[in-house]
């Protein structure tokens, strides 16, 4: 799937996306418009935010990693701060973000 198939698609996306398939943060650099990339196209279907990683990472560090994220949000936490504290791959891009 391409950030250009996402757009393509015609529906409003999710209120919320997590992309934990390795390296789906970054995207193609486009000097007018800035990085064309997978949160980037969730980001303008609708989504409020979107959670991506940044780099390669195995199976079990992004279960452990998605998982606690989850439990931490359902405690009330941010999706930025409901990443754990630890050094892990993941980003979260919000809507009307400088990061995207």
């Amino acid at each position: 799937v391409s950030a250009a198939d996402i757009l393509n698609l015609g529906v409003a996306g999710p209120r919320a996306t997590v992309l934990s398939a390795c390296e789906t943060g970054p995207g193609a650099l486009h000097s007018a418009d800035g990085s064309y990339s997978l949160p980037r196209s969730f980001l303008q279907t609708g989504s409020e935010w979107v959670l991506a990683s940044l780099w390669k990472v195995d199976d079990d560090e992004t279960f452990r990693v998605i998982k606690e994220f989850f439990v931490n949000l359902h405690n009330g936490l941010s999706p930025e701060s409901a990443l754990p504290h630890s050094r892990h791959p993941f980003v979260v891009y919000r809507a009307n973000s400088a990061a995207i």
